[in-house]
């Protein structure tokens, strides 16, 4: 088992992959309706999974790739300068240093407003609204869980879930119904039954690791949608078709409320109402006016479907994808010949006291031995 900059693009490949089929499948309300939503997470997850596990297995079956491949080794080996003692900076040290301060920055600035926002509510005094406390009591007794602490503050105008370890219902400082309080608090409850939080904890560092790769910010923004989804339905599987009509009137007005400020979720909570997307509270009513409809869903399926797409994973370890190059000859004694240019070919002498060979400006290896051709016509870099 081993980590290549082969075996990485192909991970890379594979996660793209998953990632646009999961774009593709949330956006089909027939599948939701039908599957739910579990075996898009899962899915979801196979992708982040893929893209942290970049091994090349032995098992692994070689795909050589004659122009895409070579082209971007090429490019990533091609050498941008020299430090003073000669040693090659080649453009890949360069992204790996961009890439690293980059994702750090990033990942300061999360755990700073993760931090921060968690302190600013922790100043925040529990609620003691009657109201609050039944549906709270009620909702607790049938989940049989822990007590939460829930507050409502003044300055928040949706109602959000925030905490990892230490979980906080935040709900909005004004006068609501009966029913949409219970809602509202049922919405946020099952957010935290199945751990939606760190779910997005975990995408959100991902995201600042692989900042480059545009198809992470879409399985991120299509997360958000999946993991409402999946509550509007838990929340509305059980409910006549005037209720789950009064819980959208909620959303809606909720969603009135948002319009005339400007407050924004902080990127640690999980809100009610996370974007104002037309596209996707379209999908939230639709699949919740049809929620009637999962009643008669085949759980079989959906687990199958599951197996599936975990299937998937273990299939894309199967290939690797290498650059295809000129097959080197070979003399009599069975070695390789390499056609070397001594412009671009040298030397690179070790504290060790051997030495790095670059052949035609890639490395080829370490020789304690530089007095036979070709590499005795090689000039010799420190480090």
């Amino acid at each position: 088992m081993s980590i290549s900059i082969y075996s990485f693009l192909t991970a890379l490949l594979w996660c793209n992959l998953f990632i646009a089929i999961s774009v593709i499948l949330r956006r089909v309300n027939g599948f939701v309706l039908q599957y739910r939503i579990v075996p898009l997470l899962t899915l979801m997850l196979v992708a982040a999974i893929r893209v942290c596990c970049s091994f090349e297995f032995p098992f692994a079956h070689e795909i050589s790739s004659y122009k895409i491949l070579p082209a971007i080794y090429n490019f990533f080996s091609m050498e941008l300068f020299s430090l003073p003692n000669g040693a090659p900076i080649p453009v890949y040290w360069v992204f790996i240093a961009v890439w690293c301060i980059v994702s750090l920055v990033l990942l300061a600035r999360l755990i700073y407003e993760y931090i921060s926002f968690n302190k600013r509510i922790g100043r925040c005094a529990e609620t003691h609204d009657p109201k609050v406390e039944d549906v709270l009591d009620k909702i607790i007794d049938k989940t049989k869980r822990k007590k939460v602490r829930v507050i409502q503050a003044p300055n928040i105008d949706v109602p959000m879930i925030v905490g990892i370890f230490q979980i906080t219902i935040i709900l909005p400082n004004y006068e609501m119904s009966g029913t949409d309080l219970e809602n509202f608090i049922r919405h946020e409850w099952n957010h935290h039954c199945h751990k939606d939080n760190m779910v997005k904890l975990l995408i959100n560092i991902i995201c600042c690791i692989f900042w480059w790769n545009p198809f992470f910010y879409l399985l991120r923004f299509n997360l958000d949608q999946a993991l409402e989804i999946n509550c509007d339905m838990r929340v509305t599987g059980d409910m006549s078709e005037k209720e789950r009509r009064e819980y959208l009137g909620g959303i809606l007005r909720v969603l009135k409320k948002k319009e005339s400020s400007r407050g924004k979720i902080p990127v640690s909570a999980t809100g009610l109402v996370s974007a104002k997307n037309a596209g996707q509270l379209k999908q939230r009513f639709n699949i919740v006016l049809n929620n009637e409809q999962t009643k008669k869903t085949s759980k079989i399926s959906s687990i199958l479907l599951t197996i599936m797409m975990l299937a998937a994973l273990t299939f894309s370890f199967l290939f690797v994808i290498q650059a295809a190059g000129d097959a080197p000859a070979y003399d009599e004694e069975g070695n390789a010949i390499f056609a070397a240019n001594t412009e671009t070919s040298y030397l690179i002498k070790k504290n060790d006291g051997t030495y790095e060979i670059y052949i035609n400006g890639e490395y080829a290896g370490d020789t304690d031995n530089i007095y036979e051709e070709p590499l005795s016509t090689f000039a010799i870099r420190e480090y």
